[in-house]
């Protein structure tokens, strides 16, 4: 039996000696019983509330195959344990050599924008842990049937008309629409980015590149949204923007959906769209009452019994605030 350590002055022991001198023989007795095969082993200290609770979300999935591979982060299959035909998408964040001290941001923004967003046609997040190796793990439901980009692509295998269009666009307005309407700037939309679930429904992923709002005159980088994406402010070098740049990437993604066919340049340099953006910068803007007084009709009609709106249509891109760096 080990002593316990409040007994300080064992029974008939003198009462003079100092302090010190106690301590030293109650270690040298704990040391000498500890030493023996008769004494129990001191128990490891046990994890705290917080690894605990990790460990016991960890223990609910089983991680699979590998689904895909981006520069910051691998997708991997997986199940619930307690019901194997439950699929989720576990998402493990790689770990970057200049965050020695921290997550990187896109992953942080990735995790904080996921947790505050829930809408059909944004992805969901079912969880997070770490791993023992201290990576990020987000648990994403699983979305078996790829995305718009290989629809677009897959020209000779996928065939789809007008009524799938409206229905997709109008499942990508919807969630790009609750983002601004929550505040939140997604900066990179993309046709690889909206999957599609076993029921046929459209969903806007990737938040890594998401912001905020914040201070509207707060300076932002122009270096987000993937080049073919990206507005001519943007390509321009823009600081201060606003939901705008996901509404021309919203119409870009349109475009190609009608087309089938990247709206990019041969050159793969971007230097077409640049020159054209020159152009239009540069270009005087008429004087007042020198403009034309009227359109033609069949500009803005959208062909027989169609109806144009002069003021045209402002989206959330309007919607009166920048969004934060």
């Amino acid at each position: 039996m080990a002593l316990s350590p409040l007994i300080v002055a064992p029974p008939g022991a003198e009462q003079g000696r100092s302090p010190a001198g106690a301590r030293s023989k109650l270690f040298a007795a704990v040391k000498s019983q500890n030493s023996s095969g008769n004494a129990s082993p001191i128990p490891e200290a046990a994890p705290d509330l917080a690894e605990q609770l990790n460990m016991e979300e960890k223990a609910k999935y089983i991680k699979g195959k590998k689904l895909g591979e981006g520069t910051y982060a691998n997708v991997y299959l997986g199940t619930l344990r307690s019901d194997p035909t439950h699929f989720v998408a576990i998402k493990k964040i790689k770990i970057q050599a200049e965050y020695t001290e921290g997550l990187a941001p896109d992953a942080v923004r990735e995790l904080k924008h996921l947790q505050e967003l829930s809408h059909p046609n944004i992805i969901t997040l079912h969880s997070v842990f770490s791993s023992r190796d201290q990576n990020l793990n987000l648990v994403l439901e699983f979305l078996p049937l790829g995305d718009l980009e290989m629809l677009i692509k897959d020209v000779e295998g996928v065939r789809y008309g007008a009524a799938d269009i409206k229905a997709w666009m109008g499942m990508l307005s919807r969630a790009v629409w609750f983002c601004h309407a929550n505040a939140v700037l997604h900066r990179d939309i993309k046709p690889n980015n909206l999957l599609i679930a076993a029921d046929g429904m459209v969903k806007l992923a990737d938040f890594g590149l998401a912001r905020a709002f914040a201070d509207p005159y707060k300076q932002m980088t122009s270096n987000v949204i993937t080049r073919w994406y990206r507005p001519p402010e943007l390509l321009f070098g823009a600081r201060h923007y606003s939901g705008a740049v996901d509404v021309w990437a919203v119409g870009l993604v349109f475009a190609e959906l009608l087309i089938r066919t990247p709206d990019r340049d041969a050159d793969g340099g971007g230097m077409a769209r640049r020159q054209q953006a020159t152009r239009v910068h540069r270009s005087r803007a008429a004087e007042p009452g020198q403009g034309p007084r009227h359109l033609p009709r069949d500009l803005w009609d959208g062909g027989a019994g169609g109806r144009g709106s002069a003021d045209g249509d402002a989206g959330a891109g309007s919607a009166g605030a920048d969004y934060g760096a």
